[in-house]
């Protein structure tokens, strides 16, 4: 059922209306979203159901394929508001915020969702999700998505995703490697200072961006590395703290 014939099935006249026209002018980028529409307006507006998938390359196209609960920061036009849900999860070939919702499955657009702040079921950790174009001064034009916030601040430390396909490399003489091409998750890890993005490649190199700071007093006192994820989050948090 087309979204307006739905808005005006499930919804009050007069919100009806109003929300038909929102739809319409938002699709032209006009900022006419009001802090007074609820939860399940905003629904409606910016979520649709998935399809089923009829993928035929095989691999892993989601962040993570279990669900976990949190918060999304949505937008519509300059407007931010925060919904909650306890299913949630990335779909990054497609770049689709899903949701598990009154017994479906719904997406929205990637930059629809400003914020993704998620916690896992199993494991409790806290993960959080912004727009890789939403970064100050980012202008590439071929990279867009939900990007890890590793740590924040005027450095922020970052981890993008994106999916290749892995070619199928079967060795039919020695019998090893793969026999169909599948999907393969990929990941980089980058400190963005003053609008540039930088891959650390070592540790010379990291002292030297953050050179306003005791950054190798630091490292060898907790017996930190930069080749370590959480480490590296570590250090970029205590800089943040240091110049501020």
């Amino acid at each position: 059922m087309p979204y307006n014939q739905l808005i005006m099935k499930t919804l009050p006249l007069a919100t009806a209306l109003l929300l038909t026209a929102l739809i319409a002018s938002a699709q032209e980028d006009i900022d006419v979203f009001s802090d007074e529409f609820g939860f399940d307006e905003i629904v409606i507006t910016l979520f649709s159901p998935m399809l089923p998938s009829d993928d035929e390359i095989k691999g892993p196209r989601y962040l993570d394929e279990n669900w976990a609960s949190g918060t999304l920061t949505v937008a519509l036009g300059t407007h931010r508001q925060d919904i909650s849900f306890d299913m949630i999860r990335y779909h990054i070939e497609n770049d689709l915020v899903e949701v598990y919702h009154e017994d479906q499955i719904l997406g929205a657009e990637g930059k629809a969702v400003k914020r993704m702040d998620i916690t896992d079921f199993s494991t409790g950790d806290k993960r959080s999700f912004i727009r890789l174009e939403d970064i100050e001064t980012y202008s590439s034009e071929d990279k867009t998505g939900m990007c890890e916030l590793l740590a924040d601040g005027d450095v922020k430390l970052i981890r993008t995703f994106d999916v290749e396909i892995q070619e199928a490399n079967y060795d039919a003489a020695l019998d090893v490697g793969e026999k169909e091409d599948k999907m393969i998750i990929l990941s980089q890890t980058y400190l963005v200072k003053g609008g540039l993005f930088i891959k650390v490649k070592g540790k010379g190199d990291l002292i030297s961006l953050l050179d306003d700071v005791d950054i190798k007093g630091y490292m060898k006192k907790n017996k930190l590395s930069h080749k370590n994820e959480s480490d590296l989050a570590q250090i970029i948090d205590y800089y943040n703290k240091e110049i501020n």
